[in-house]
């Protein structure tokens, strides 16, 4: 049994276009879409790298005996054997914002009066 000549044709046309599509147009698209993703990956890796470098150079700042002391000192209060160390408070008055239900109601005012009289360089703290 012979397929008519037309139809053979329309057979092998359609056979070509099947094993066009699998052999070029989805490794095609596969390899864009991976190239794509590629490209966003190193993207990634290098800015990781960029952030390594920085806390490679951070970490060689802060490995100092003398950076080491610095930050003991301003973030700590350490102080050698025999020293003294003293805090100043930051200047102003403390906001203080109590909640309107009881007992709260009734403290705000007298709080807020007593801190505004110790902030100010006048009164009985500042004489």
């Amino acid at each position: 049994m012979r397929l008519p000549r037309g139809r053979a044709l329309w057979a092998i046309v359609a056979i070509a276009g099947v094993l066009f599509v699998g052999v070029v147009v989805l490794p095609t698209r596969t390899w864009i879409s991976q190239r794509s993703d590629l490209s966003s990956a190193e993207a990634e890796r290098d800015e990781l790298v960029a952030a390594n470098e920085q806390l490679a150079e951070k970490i060689e700042e802060l490995s100092d005996p003398e950076t080491i002391e610095q930050q003991a000192r301003e973030l700590y209060g350490y102080v050698y054997p025999g020293q003294e160390s003293y805090t100043v408070p930051p200047e102003g008055a403390p906001d203080i914002q109590l909640p309107d239900e009881w007992p709260f109601d009734r403290l705000q005012d007298p709080l807020q009066r007593a801190a505004e009289r110790k902030a100010a360089p006048d009164g009985p703290a500042g004489r």
